[in-house]
Order: structure tokens, then sequence, then C-alpha cells
């Protein structure tokens, strides 16, 4: 589920959902704020998303990454 936080109010509200891995448990932002990326407790896989401007997410790749990833740090290269 994608959700938003008023700064004003410090309320949450539903943005949206989109289909992730079983039991997604290992989550992480790049530097920059544009991509997201999620792992699969149980099926191995990391998921990549666009961060679009209003906060949706727009899937983008799936990688084999093993079974269990434990945590993600994604980093600039540049």
């Amino acid at each position: 589920a994608m959700s938003l936080a008023s700064l004003s109010t410090g309320l949450w509200s539903l943005l949206g959902r989109k289909r992730s891995e079983k039991c997604p448990r290992t989550f992480a932002v790049d530097p920059n704020g544009n991509f997201l990326f999620a792992g699969g407790d149980h099926s191995g896989p990391l998921m990549s998303y666009r961060i679009g401007v209003s906060g949706l997410l727009e899937p983008l790749d799936c990688y084999m990454v093993g079974v269990f990833p434990s945590w993600v740090l994604p980093v600039d290269l540049k």
C-alpha cells in the first residue's frame, strides 16, 4: 500500500496499492529519493520502483538476489 502523511495534521491517507513480492520486508530509498527498493522475505527477489512526484510508485525491474535478503543499501555511483 502507498500512503501519504500530511505535514500539517500528521494524518495518513491511502494513495493506492502496487503488487509486491510475498512478505516484503527489506526497504530502502535511493539517496536522491527517486527510487524505492523492496526485498521479499520468503521469495528472494528485489523489486525496484520509480517514485513519482505525487509519491506513487511505478514498477521497474525485479532482481533475483537470493532467499531472505536482509538489507538494501542504494548508493550514488557518480
